[in-house]
């Protein structure tokens, strides 16, 4: 892959399951897209059922949760790297697909 090309990766993912997102090493990629097939909260305005976090292997840091307004979820530009990568993590109680669409930068 080259700087510009867009990835789009979605799962079924099982209640308490975890998307990951990991560049190779010296590979970057911006997060522009995530998504769950569930909603939390009222449709139209609901947001994924799900948490995106940063993660290094040890910790983890939340950066949009599915309390979080709609609005953000709309909005993503997360920059991930090998080192410090994404992670989607399925909030539902029904297995659910789980969706990101990122944008290599490196």
């Amino acid at each position: 892959m080259a700087a510009g090309d867009v990835q789009s990766i979605q799962v079924t993912i099982g209640v308490g399951g975890i998307l990951t997102i990991q560049p190779a090493i010296g590979s970057e990629f911006v997060i522009i897209g995530a998504g769950s097939e569930e909603s939390f909260g009222a449709i139209p305005n609901g947001s994924p059922d799900a948490t995106l976090s940063l993660f290094n292997g040890v910790l983890t840091s939340s950066i949009v949760e599915r309390n979080s307004n709609a609005f953000l979820w709309g909005k993503l530009q997360v920059y991930i790297t090998n080192d410090i990568y994404a992670i989607l993590l399925n909030n539902n109680i029904l297995v659910s697909n789980l969706s990101i669409i990122a944008m290599e930068t490196k």
